[in-house]
């Protein structure tokens, strides 16, 4: 599932960076935000790249409707009982250290709850990465996994050299991110549809996704891109028959994307952040048969706020660890993927 959401999003990125530009808009290119505002947020990001330690506190809040009237056609192999809910909540420190193999030091405290159909489960998970080693506190176990064993099952490179800041651990450069001049080529039917906008230190980015993918833009470019894509490669299938499927998808899909960005004005940095995305797509509609089926409903929420920028943290291996050795590593037993 992961795979193909990735995979659909690359191509969604293939079809906007291919429609063709315009000429400049009479604005900064911020998307609407005036040239003083776009030159504020984007130092303000730039700086939050910047930093070398902070605490952290957290959320994400995720919701699958719809599902209970096709939840008995899924079958057995599939475990969904009903609609589903998964909340997280949690909070820690999180400090760069070059003298760590990985370049980091994170210890996290989770509250994690999920809701499938019926069935409710909640636990607290700790999870500790220090030395070399990712320690998971499930409350009457605690094990330390070797780094490199984890990361290899996340697919993840941990390795930091000797990383001072956040950027640098990420090997990004803070300038280039900027978005001063991102919307000057955007297509005058997408005008509204992605927007910036500030009200006093807070600034919202919005993405009308299912509004820009019944652009004639995109309906124009759709071929050549999947054209482009090995589609079953990507897990996605044959996708030969979208093009003529994008006016029901188009009349069935309601998307759209939000980032709030909040800005503390004497650090000068983005102290909090909020993603939000929702998803709606009628299968009634799609078949043809308006109301036969209820929407199924995607919402997705991440929050985080960060405190004690730059600060002084101390953090200690978990106590009665059980240290696993990487050849008998079995992510399944934790319910990762094997």
């Amino acid at each position: 599932m992961k795979t193909r959401i990735l995979a659909l999003l690359a191509v969604l990125a293939m079809l906007i960076a291919l429609v063709p530009a315009a000429s400049a808009q009479d604005d900064a290119g911020c998307f609407g935000l005036s040239a003083e505002d776009c030159e504020l947020i984007d130092t303000a990001s730039a700086t939050s790249l910047g930093v070398s330690s902070f605490n952290q506190e957290f959320s994400v809040d995720f919701s699958l409707t719809g599902l209970a009237m096709l939840a008995p056609l899924l079958g057995p192999e599939v475990p969904v009982n009903g609609d589903i809910t998964l909340n997280v909540t949690g909070s820690g420190p999180l400090y760069i250290d070059a003298s760590t193999a990985e370049g980091a030091v994170v210890d996290l405290t989770m509250d994690v709850e999920l809701v499938n159909g019926t069935e409710t489960t909640t636990t607290t998970v700790g999870v500790t990465l220090l030395d070399g080693f990712v320690y998971l506190d499930l409350g009457d176990q605690v094990l330390g996994i070797p780094t490199e064993a984890a990361t290899e099952q996340a697919g993840m490179d941990m390795e930091a050299g000797d990383a001072t800041t956040l950027a640098e651990l990420a090997e990004i450069d803070p300038m280039t991110m900027g978005i001063a001049g991102a919307s000057t080529d955007l297509p005058p039917s997408w005008t509204n549809l992605i927007t910036y906008e500030r009200a006093g230190d807070e600034y919202t980015f919005f993405v009308d996704v299912s509004g820009i993918l019944a652009t004639d833009e995109i309906a124009m470019v759709l071929p050549m891109v999947l054209g482009m894509v090995d589609t079953e490669s990507l897990g996605l299938g044959d996708l030969g028959d979208l093009t003529a499927l994008l006016p029901i998808i188009n009349e069935a899909l309601i998307m759209d994307m939000t980032v709030n960005q909040r800005v503390d004005t004497e650090l000068g940095a983005v102290t909090g952040l909020t993603f939000d995305t929702n998803i709606e797509f009628d299968l009634g509609v799609a078949a043809g048969s308006p109301g036969a089926f209820p929407p199924i409903i995607i919402d997705l929420t991440f929050n985080v706020d960060i405190s004690d920028v730059n600060g002084s943290f101390e953090v200690v291996a978990p106590e009665g660890a059980e240290i696993v050795d990487p050849e008998d590593f079995d992510p399944s037993a934790l319910g990762l993927p094997g």
